[in-house]
Formats: C-alpha cells, sequence, structure tokens
C-alpha cells in the first residue's frame, strides 16, 4: 500500500457576499466546497474536473493554505494541518498557478524566481552561488536553454509556454511531496501543451510526486491522472479511477459532460442537461443536480445523496448501471 499523502475530509468553504434585504438581515454565502472528501496517495494524480465555478480551484486554494476552510480538515501525510505557515508544510507543499503572467514578479529575473525559495528555506544550508547552480540545472531540466541567457530574463521577456515552465520550475526547485496544478495548461497553444504535461509527468515519475491537477478538459485530465474527480457545485459527485470512470461513468453530470466533448464520429455518450447552472447561493434542496437531470426522481428532490462506492464511487440515488 502506498503513503497517503493528502485526505481531506467534510471540506467547505463559503464566501460570504452580504445580507439578504435592503436593511440587513441574515447573511448569504456562496458554498464554493460544501463537503468534499478525497485522499491522494504518493505519486498519484487526482485529476479534478468540472465546469467553471464549481469549486475546483478553491479546493487546491485551501491544500496549499491560500484560503482557510469554513470546515472540514486537511491531513498531510497522516497528520492534520493547522497552520499552513509552517516552514516544513510550505517547503513540501507547493502550485502551479493557471495564470503565468501573474504569478511571476515582473520586477525579479528568472534566476532570482528559482533562487529566492532555495535561500528562504535553506539559508544555512544553501549558499548563494550554490542555489544559483541548482537554478541554472532546474532551467535546463524544464527546457529552458541555454540556461544562462534565460537566467538573467524577466518575465515580460518571455513566451507564454516558456513562463509556465518556469512557474513549473520554481514549484519544484524544493522538491515538493505535493503540488496543486491549477488549469496549468489552460493558457498555453495546443502546440505547447503536450510538452507541459510531458515534464509534469516527469517529475511526477522522478520523485514520485503527488499532485492535484486542476482542469475543465477530459482529454488532459486523463493523460496525467490515475484517479478523476467530478465536481458540481461544491461537491464531487464521482470518483474512481480514470479509464473505469471514462469508460463506465455513472453519474448523470459526468455522462453529460463526456456527451459533450465534440467528436466527428458517432458519440458513445448522448446525454444532454437542462436549463443552467443554479445559484450557488441558493442551491437546490435534495441533490443539487436535480433540476437539470432527466433521471431525477421525487427523493433526488427531497435527501442530498452521499458518496459512496468502493473503488468508484459515486454520489447517487439512481446510479447509471
Amino acid at each position: 500500500m502506498r503513503e497517503e499523502i493528502i485526505r481531506v475530509e467534510n471540506l467547505k468553504k463559503y464566501f460570504p457576499v452580504g445580507s439578504k434585504g435592503i436593511f440587513g438581515g441574515e447573511k448569504e454565502y456562496v458554498r464554493a466546497v460544501d463537503g468534499v472528501s478525497f485522499s491522494i496517495k504518493k505519486g498519484e494524480v487526482l485529476a479534478l474536473v468540472g465546469e467553471s465555478g464549481c469549486g475546483k480551484s478553491t479546493t487546491g486554494r485551501i491544500l496549499v493554505g491560500l484560503e482557510t476552510p469554513t470546515d472540514g480538515k486537511v491531513f498531510f501525510k497522516g497528520e492534520e494541518i493547522k497552520d499552513f505557515r509552517k516552514k516544513e508544510i510550505r517547503r513540501q507543499v507547493q502550485m502551479i498557478f493557471q495564470d503565468p503572467y501573474a504569478s511571476l514578479n515582473p520586477k525579479m529575473t528568472i534566476g532570482e524566481h528559482l533562487m529566492e525559495p532555495l535561500l528562504i528555506h535553506f539559508p544555512e544550508e544553501i549558499s548563494p552561488s550554490r542555489a544559483k547552480e541548482l537554478a541554472i540545472e532546474l532551467l535546463k531540466r524544464v527546457g529552458l536553454t541555454p540556461e544562462d541567457h534565460f537566467f538573467t530574463r524577466y518575465p515580460h521577456q518571455l513566451s507564454g509556454g516558456q513562463k509556465q515552465r518556469v512557474v513549473i520550475a520554481r514549484a519544484m526547485i524544493l522538491r515538493p511531496e505535493f503540488v496543486v496544478a491549477d488549469e496549468a495548461v489552460s493558457m498555453i497553444d495546443l502546440s505547447l501543451r503536450a510538452s507541459i504535461l510531458e515534464l509534469l509527468m516527469s517529475f511526477n515519475k522522478e520523485y514520485s510526486l503527488s499532485m492535484l491537477f486542476i482542469s475543465h478538459d477530459f482529454s488532459v485530465a486523463k493523460i496525467i491522472g490515475d484517479t478523476l474527480g467530478v465536481m458540481y457545485l461544491g461537491n464531487i459527485v464521482e470518483l474512481g479511477p480514470m479509464q473505469e470512470v471514462l469508460n463506465n461513468p455513472k453519474h448523470p453530470y459526468t455522462l453529460a459532460l463526456l456527451s459533450a466533448i465534440p467528436s466527428f464520429g458517432e458519440k458513445r455518450f448522448n446525454l444532454k442537461v437542462l436549463g443552467d447552472i443554479p445559484n450557488p447561493k441558493n442551491p437546490p434542496s435534495g441533490c443539487k443536480f436535480h433540476p437539470r437531470c432527466p433521471f431525477a426522481k421525487k427523493e433526488c428532490k427531497l435527501s442530498s445523496p452521499v458518496l459512496s462506492g468502493e473503488e468508484h464511487r459515486v454520489a447517487c440515488h439512481y446510479p447509471i448501471s
């Protein structure tokens, strides 16, 4: 059995958005994450997919300490994390942001971006000269050559794909055990996506790196993920081995997402959902998907299903067989 690196239990994040009525009253919240539980083992990649606004990125930000959960627990290697500011946690848990343009400091060179984490976390063990050596080695590792040229460049002098490689290098230079990759290839040209995915997969194999890979694209998720989780309105509605979920979807929402993938040939799945996504400030009672589900029955409106099953788990009263 592989070691469990990350486990979350009943994770919730509610964002206050004001009060009901003109003169105040009961506060209103957007339930971005509303009771999420999963675990990630050493070397495992969990791909989390779903429509925009379903809570994927918020979940990832909680796991690296950029958001404080409203409720629930996060465990790292079996110990509950109560303070993400601890130096050891900050070193072992890193994030690759969606927008490489916004996640790099325009006033710092690429070399300074890579040296800074080493000098902060290992001030006594690693000298500035050694930090420079390690940074140059990693630039070569991520394909930014000649390394000396890129070391002195500024972010605005790099292309989007090159910036994303820098962001990946900055996350990897501390040899973390867990990384959140938030839409890591969504802003990259299609011609470059394969090379960025190959780079992430090589780090995954070389370091036995555990990863939460957030995406809205099944075609990307299935390349890199071992496990697939599908989110809808703050909840994981289906979770299981990647190929098992793709080949045998049990939740109508997963089936609808797979049906929406463009195809020039005959589609294997063909399910259309009704209406639009409900307001996250006032989600439907019972199963949140029931207003859009063509298979919904009375029980779906009255009670909320829980994620259940063995390896392939689904939160649905009437899962597809």
